[in-house]
């Protein structure tokens, strides 16, 4: 007869099983709407990529909008991680225009989620309408508001400028540089991290006071940051996990 540890070590083994099938899926998934986008990637296509029987596949989620979803939000998680991974290796984590400067390096290698900054319906199609994007747009304005309160706390923002300002401000910014490059003359053109200097030079320059903070400031803040970041983090990843080990 089993012991209970043994139970315990059984059920441990197994839930890691169904993840790393789950995670199977939605690597096909993600391979497959990147190739040929949300509206041509069927059920069908998922299971054949995966390995697995049509039918395994809605073990994990009921329907094809919710595995998408669950899709969207493992994006973010990764996402998310990278960000905070650079961020506790960088001296400026603290700072509107590091942050910026790190987003943007790890959004424009993510393809679905730069087409959800750039709300691209030839990719996503009506998953734009989805419940987990809208999510997702609502969290990431509710955390810049948040972050914006944050950096004002530790004068590392200009107290002249309104968070609603600076917030349409800082997504014109940062989009003009996600979409400029096919518009410019080869000879113009720069690599993914020079425009990434840049664009953090410009929110910088734009939003930033011009006396620098000291670098115990920038700690501080930064630590501040991390931990709430990390809080939402976790319970993305709990919901996450949770459909993904059934």
């Amino acid at each position: 007869m089993p012991t209970q540890r043994q139970e315990h070590d059984a059920t441990g083994e197994e839930r890691s099983k169904r993840r790393e099938r789950a995670n199977r899926i939605l690597d096909a998934a993600t391979e497959l709407v990147k190739r040929w986008g949300y509206r041509k990637t069927t059920m069908d296509d998922i299971a054949k990529q995966a390995g697995v029987a049509k039918g395994t596949i809605y073990l994990h989620w009921r329907t094809r909008e919710q595995l998408f979803e669950a899709l969207i939000l493992r994006e973010r998680l990764l996402v998310a991680d990278e960000l905070m991974h650079r961020l506790a290796q960088d001296p400026e984590a603290g700072t509107l225009h590091g942050i910026t400067r790190h987003t943007f390096l790890i959004v424009m290698q993510r393809p679905l989620i730069r087409a959800i900054f750039l709300q691209d319906s030839d990719l996503l199609g009506e998953m734009l309408d989805s419940a987990a994007i809208q999510e997702a747009v609502q969290q990431k304005s509710l955390a810049f508001v948040g972050y914006v309160e944050l950096l004002r706390r530790y004068n590392l923002v200009r107290s002249d400028m309104d968070t609603r300002t600076m917030a349409a401000a800082l997504a014109a910014i940062t989009i003009g540089f996600m979409v400029i490059d096919p518009m410019m003359p080869d000879e113009y053109r720069l690599s993914l991290e020079e425009n990434a200097a840049i664009l953090a030079q410009t929110v910088k320059r734009t939003f930033e006071p011009e006396e620098p903070p000291s670098e115990e400031v920038l700690r501080e803040a930064a630590a501040l940051f991390q931990r709430m970041y990390h809080q939402l983090i976790e319970q993305a990843r709990k919901q996450l996990y949770q459909e993904m080990e059934r």
